[in-house]
């Protein structure tokens, strides 16, 4: 995994402020139109562009572990102690999780910045980002 350098992190730290904006939409679920007897549209989120163009920052090489599955980053998600103390290699295989799992499930960006999970990687790449934990 090729770590990001600070310009790069520092980007993706700036959007940080435009998620944390109170009583924002991150995306408008679309889809499921009556298209004739017994057919419908499938559902999708639309998303806004500021939200897209994060994700396409935390796509970048730095911000990817091609290896997050074997890691198993659901479990770390579902420990709400375990950002606490995240280095900044698992801040970014979660990321990666949280990225790539919008292409199997529509409407995950939407459910994890709704839920602040992105918000809380984050804010713990903030503090590392800082120095604030060795």
């Amino acid at each position: 995994m090729t770590l990001p350098t600070a310009a790069q992190l520092d980007e993706l730290l700036s959007y940080l402020p435009v998620l944390e904006a109170a009583g924002r939409s991150f995306g408008e679920p679309r889809g499921l139109e009556k298209l004739g007897d017994n057919a419908f549209s499938a559902p999708w989120v639309s998303y806004p562009r500021d939200i897209t163009r994060f994700f396409e920052l935390a796509n970048q090489p730095c911000f990817s572990d091609y290896d997050y599955l074997e890691k198993n980053p659901q479990v770390w998600l579902d420990d709400p102690e375990f950002l606490q103390t995240a280095t900044i290699e698992q801040t970014i295989t979660l990321l990666t999780f949280c990225n790539r799992a919008e292409r199997f499930n529509e409407g995950f960006w939407k459910y994890a910045l709704e839920k602040e999970i992105i918000q809380n990687i984050l804010r713990r790449m903030k503090v590392l980002r800082h120095g604030q934990v060795k």
